[in-house]
């Protein structure tokens, strides 16, 4: 049996949207602190790079 996994383009993409799901709710609760808010963001900005930079070797290819 053969092991089907994903390519990490398509982890990257599922990364980012649990990511921003993730910072849409902390935004909406107020006892989310301001850090763990900033350390969120920039663990979706890391994703979102990522991301571009998967689609960009798809492009080349």
């Amino acid at each position: 049996m053969m092991k089907i996994s994903a390519t990490p383009y398509r982890e990257a993409i599922i990364r980012l949207c649990a990511l921003r799901l993730r910072y849409q709710r902390a935004c909406r609760n107020p006892s989310f602190g301001v850090v763990a808010l900033a350390t969120l963001m920039s663990q979706l900005e890391d994703a979102e790079r990522d991301v571009e930079r998967y689609e960009q070797k798809s492009i080349r290819i």
